[in-house]
């Protein structure tokens, strides 16, 4: 019963990431900015969720051609120690 809810629960996420995932006012114009200014500005991503779960979101917001210009993502199975650890 727990592996159906979660696979329903996934295939629910990813619909609804594909039909209304949009950014954040004002997100996109601070990316741009760094992305002009990178001689000096490192562009990075960091999230705690999984990887798979966090890549559905970001390639539907940003698309490949932005995610691309990023100099390093990190997400939550990426790392040993997840939050809260510091």
């Amino acid at each position: 019963l727990i592996d159906t809810l979660q696979d329903t629960k996934t295939v629910s996420y990813k619909t609804i990431v594909e039909e209304v995932a949009t950014a954040r006012p004002g997100v996109l114009r601070l990316m741009r900015e760094g992305f002009q200014n990178k001689e000096n500005v490192a562009m990075a991503i960091c999230s705690a969720a999984t990887r798979a779960g966090f890549e559905k979101v970001v390639d539907q917001v940003l698309g490949d051609e932005v995610l691309s210009q990023f100099d390093i993502i990190i997400a939550g199975d990426d790392v040993d120690k997840k939050k809260p650890d510091p």
